[in-house]
């Protein structure tokens, strides 16, 4: 009830106050008990991004509850993105404090104009909100069907109205990240200077090679020299995605006294995967 977007025919939000949401947490956990649903877990629903999940007072008033805290099996936040303030771990941070195992995922982050500026979301999102799981909105859209249009209108895949469909430039940029991010996979500690974002990600015992991603969201091309620590790989497979490239395999790239030298072209995302020696 808080926008009239009932009579629009578009998201059917209703207005929940924090203390309602802390509220229903624990009854929803009984209910489900109650009907031998015991593996599905509870979480709070989703406000707009993380920021509004503390400011609003959702994260306190729910570490406020024991009751409430207890029964949360994960807590889960929209990412979309204004200004980079959105993106920080307060809420998640508090909630922590009381359970420690507790997981947070961003459930729709919007693909912005399928450029590079949405990577680097991911990369705040990743660094800033500390979440253990990232899923885009829509990666499949049918745009015709929403009401009124969609106002998040990027994606990967574009489905029209006969069946045919078209994989967009969105889909590339994500493929950077996703396929270096897997799941069991670590995230591993960046240091960066602007304008060039740095992802990384560490094997963390599962057949994934350890990754870097790095993102330049300058105009220009820019010569990035990263030092490389805490892997066995002394040499990494690249492959970038730009304003002319999809994923293009761009060759084998080497550590020099644990230096990775690298033109990042503009506007573009490499990703670089950790190749084992032989004798390493």
């Amino acid at each position: 009830g808080l926008f009239p977007n009932w009579e629009k025919g578009h998201d059917y939000n209703m207005y929940w106050p924090p203390e309602q949401v802390a509220e229903l947490i624990p009854i929803l956990r009984q209910v489900l008990d109650a009907n031998g649903l015991h593996e599905i877990d509870v979480a709070p629903g989703e406000t707009t991004n993380w920021a509004v999940f503390h400011d609003l007072g959702y994260a306190d008033t729910i570490a406020g509850s024991e009751e409430a805290v207890d029964s949360l099996g994960l807590i889960s936040s929209h990412g979309f993105v204004f200004g980079v303030g959105a993106v920080r771990s307060a809420g998640i941070d508090i909630l922590r404090h009381k359970r420690p195992d507790l997981k947070a995922w961003t459930t729709s982050i919007s693909w912005k104009n399928m450029n590079v500026d949405f990577i680097m979301d991911y990369y705040y999102n990743i660094y800033s909100t500390k979440v253990n799981g990232l899923i885009p909105w829509a990666c499949i859209q049918q745009a015709t069907r929403w009401i009124g249009g969609d106002p998040n209108s990027g994606t990967a895949i574009r489905v029209d109205d006969y069946g045919n469909y078209t994989v967009e430039k969105g889909y590339y940029y994500y493929k950077q990240l996703c396929s270096a991010g897997q799941p069991g996979m670590a995230v591993a500690r960046v240091r960066l200077k602007k304008p060039l974002g740095v992802i990384a990600f560490a094997s963390n015992g599962t057949v994934n090679p350890d990754s870097l991603i790095i993102i330049n969201q300058n105009n220009n091309n820019t010569k990035a020299e990263v030092l490389v620590k805490g892997t066995e790989s002394k040499e990494f497979n690249a492959y970038r995605t730009s304003e002319t490239e999809r994923y293009d395999e761009i060759g084998k790239i080497s550590l020099t006294n644990d230096i990775l030298c690298i033109q990042a072209p503009a506007r573009s995302v490499t990703t670089l995967y950790g190749q084992f020696c032989k004798n390493g």
